[in-house]
């Protein structure tokens, strides 16, 4: 019974909401007077809670000369309710995709100030890692991995974030310092759709990481005693931001070693 009430409590039923249809359940038809003496709730919190299973299409409720009599619904009835309402919250979810990117471009960029959010712990970072997939435009990577790497958000990195790139048709052009470990990442490229170069570190220190999309610039840091990110939200520091990475980019070809993507311009 417990397991029953669990998964009734975390799909939408509060506790008064399940004890009342657990019982209705059991006895068929009854008043709410005949429901609130077997589980002593009081009659009005048993009448209000019998109500509230009506409207949501769980109970049925037959007018009688001087009172109702409420039964629960079959529970298959649940599962088709939740059926329906999953259906119309995805084709809302896919209405509003279709109108995401013309909902965007109406942004102001002029008129909008700058937005920074600053997040701490790996689960947010994570999170954060998805957001540049979701946006589905190119990507620009400035980063470091190396041994000193959270080894949580190392494994998100190779077991979720390449898979997902490699099922995406957006480039992504990475600066990576030369080490071990990316020279293993660097044989992903043509996988994941992206370009990348390694550069020494003594030339280009990435001490801390940063990421360019959409409209956005990110800062952040991977190592195990340091886990934090900076997101900020602008078109101006974008496109300064970018125009720096260009740069970077430029110069990296001078000095990244069987450098097979010379001929790549941003």
């Amino acid at each position: 019974m417990e397991k029953i009430k669990k998964v009734l409590e975390k799909v939408w039923l509060s506790q008064n909401e399940i004890n009342v249809y657990l019982t209705s359940l059991s006895i068929w038809q009854s008043t709410a007077s005949i429901i609130w003496q077997k589980i002593w709730l009081n009659r009005s919190t048993a009448r209000y809670t019998c109500q509230s299973l009506v409207s949501k299409r769980i109970m049925s409720m037959i007018p009688k000369k001087d009172y109702y009599l409420f039964s629960a619904e079959d529970p298959e009835k649940l599962l088709s309710i939740l059926n329906k309402e999953y259906s119309l919250i995805d084709n809302k979810v896919r209405d509003l995709q279709q109108i995401m990117w013309d909902l965007k471009w109406l942004i102001n960029p002029q008129a909008s100030i700058p937005k920074v959010k600053y997040y701490q712990g790996v689960d947010w970072v994570i999170e954060l890692l998805e957001d540049t997939l979701e946006e589905w435009k190119e990507i620009y990577w400035a980063i470091k991995i190396d041994n000193n790497m959270n080894p949580k958000i190392k494994k998100y990195i190779k077991d979720t974030y390449i898979p997902l790139r490699k099922s995406s048709n957006f480039n992504s052009y990475w600066l990576f310092n030369d080490n071990d470990e990316t020279k293993s990442y660097k044989k992903l490229d043509k996988e994941i759709n992206r370009f990348s170069m390694l550069v020494p570190e003594e030339f280009f220190p990435f001490p801390a990481s940063f990421h360019i999309y959409w409209n956005k610039v990110s800062f952040y840091s991977f190592y195990e005693n340091e886990i934090t990110w900076i997101i900020i939200e602008n078109q101006h520091i974008h496109d300064t931001q970018l125009s720096m990475f260009k740069l970077w980019w430029e110069m990296a070809k001078q000095y990244s070693i069987n450098n097979e993507y010379k001929n790549i311009n941003l």
